[in-house]
């Protein structure tokens, strides 16, 4: 195994495709109170975290939550996408992703930091989120993105997508626009 890089099937993207259509039209109309030009020509998507364990040769395991998202640019120009991703748990803790570990799929995915290189008009991108030890007694955990909006005169706002623990992992809770 590579130094660096996880091993994950990536998830079938259109096995959720209701929830990827609902992001998307969320996003959407989150966005269309901000700039109408702006919210049309961006969606933003993403699919139910997973918790992963890398085993370590004689150190043991390591344990992750990859979150798989995609973002499409329909702006006809070329965009430099600079998102801000926090995770925070209902124990109280804020992680940040580690924006470099790469995530090798059975299908094309960019680590978070590839993402943020421009992305050209009518591409869409997909890109593992990778999160390092949350808490295994979380049983909240708030997604917070911010940046999906490029427009320099207007405060940042967040999408917040809210998950919680299952007996079959991440479910899906609650989506809403913060600012």
């Amino acid at each position: 195994m590579n130094k660096g890089a996880i091993t994950y099937a990536l998830p079938n993207w259109k096995k959720p495709f209701g929830l990827m259509a609902l992001s998307f039209f969320f996003t959407f109309f989150i966005l269309l109170g901000v700039d109408s030009v702006q919210a049309a020509s961006l969606d933003f998507g993403w699919g139910t975290p997973i918790e992963i364990t890398e085993k370590i040769e004689r150190k043991g395991e390591k344990q992750y939550l990859v979150w798989p998202i995609q973002i499409s640019n329909r702006s006809g120009k070329r965009w430099l996408p600079r998102l801000d991703i926090v995770a925070v748990t209902d124990t109280g803790k804020q992680y940040a992703p580690t924006p470099t570990l790469k995530v090798s799929a059975s299908g094309e995915a960019a680590s978070l930091a590839s993402l943020e290189n421009h992305l050209f008009p009518s591409v869409t991108r997909h890109a593992m989120v990778v999160f390092e030890r949350i808490d295994p007694k979380a049983k909240v955990i708030h997604l917070y993105v911010g940046g999906l909006v490029d427009i320099p005169d207007r405060e940042m706002k967040y999408l917040r997508i809210t998950y919680k623990r299952s007996l079959s992992g991440w479910e899906w809770e609650d989506s809403s626009a913060l600012e």
